[in-house]
Parts: structure tokens; C-alpha cells; sequence
């Protein structure tokens, strides 16, 4: 493949590279072909862990699954996955709930 480089003073500090266009567009798909094989392999790494949603046939099944998902749960679906060894417990001391509000008043 014949190349040709542009000097860096008519270039202004960066250098150019001159090839025929047909070497161009090869080197070019070569780098898609590339990039679509590494794309392949990360989705085959996910479909293997599961990283994926099943398949919708229809536009308004997908719509509806993805409203499903976008639905933050209510306090009761949220308690329903609580689980007793989730509980912390905590000392606060003996004077939790002895503590003195004071509106208005200001401290120097």
C-alpha cells in the first residue's frame, strides 16, 4: 500500500497521512468488523450472567413492561421483601428523646 506523509510544518505540528481511498475504506471496515466482533462478544458475556430482558413480540408488550419497570413500589411491596435479619439496632444512650428544641433563641 503505497503512503505518503505531509510534513508537520504544513500540517501545523500534526501529521497526515495520504492513502488511496479503496485502502482507506478497507482499513476502515476492517475497524467496524472489529468493533461489531467486541460488541458480539460483551452481549454473549451478558446473555451467559443474565444480564437481559426476554424478548417482546409486540410494541404495546414492551411499552407495558417498560412502564412495569419505571414504577417505584409502595411502602407495603417494599415491607413484603423486609426480612427480620435486615433490622439494626442501636444504643442512642438514655437521653434519646429528651432533647430541648429552642425556637428563636440565638447562640453565641
Amino acid at each position: 500500500m503505497t503512503t505518503a506523509t505531509i510534513s508537520k510544518k504544513i500540517t501545523k505540528g500534526e501529521e497526515l497521512v495520504v492513502m488511496p481511498r479503496r485502502a482507506y475504506e478497507a482499513l476502515e471496515r476492517a475497524y467496524a468488523e472489529l468493533l461489531w466482533r467486541q460488541k458480539e462478544l460483551e452481549a454473549d458475556a451478558d446473555i451467559r450472567a443474565g444480564r437481559v430482558s426476554k424478548g417482546y413480540r409486540t410494541v404495546p408488550a414492551l411499552k407495558r413492561a417498560l412502564a412495569q419497570m419505571s414504577k417505584k413500589p409502595t411502602l407495603k411491596t417494599a415491607l413484603a421483601n423486609f426480612t427480620p435479619d435486615m433490622i439494626e439496632l442501636v444504643n442512642w444512650g438514655p437521653d434519646v428523646g429528651k432533647e430541648v428544641i429552642a425556637y428563636g433563641l440565638a447562640c453565641n
